[in-house]
């Protein structure tokens, strides 16, 4: 996590592996994709709650994929919606090959205005980096 936190661990970052995020409150739902063909159990850190955790203050969020893409999801967005930083499948670790080792995902089948290409677009897979800005 980078740009305006207050909570960091490394040069003005906050660095996490896994089990940091683990010891964050876990959430989770079952859900379709238009990725998956059917419904999964995601579970992981609702993004609200690291944002408050680390005191990120800021308009957006960028979220960032290995390959580069990214996506700027509203502070106000990310705070009104259930926006979950996923790091398992099923209860099984996302890999990078299955979309992992982070997956940003929404409750999709519980409600059907999040089933639309402008939610899909914001969920970032194979997220490395959030950025506030």
């Amino acid at each position: 996590m980078t740009g305006n936190i207050e909570r960091t661990n490394s040069n003005g970052k906050a660095i996490f592996d896994r089990e940091m995020l683990d010891q964050l409150s876990q959430h989770g739902f079952f859900t379709g994709t238009p990725w998956t063909g059917q419904k999964h159990h995601f579970s992981g850190v609702l993004l609200s709650d690291l944002l408050n955790y680390l005191g990120a203050e800021g308009e957006n969020v960028r979220v960032i994929a290995l390959n580069d893409y990214h996506n700027d999801l509203s502070m106000n967005m990310v705070r009104k919606h259930p926006f979950l930083l996923s790091t398992r499948l099923d209860g099984e670790i996302i890999k990078v090959r299955d979309k992992g080792p982070l997956w940003v995902m929404l409750p999709l089948s519980e409600h059907s205005e999040y089933d639309t290409k402008r939610y899909h677009e914001m969920l970032v897979w194979q997220v490395k980096q959030l950025d506030i800005q």
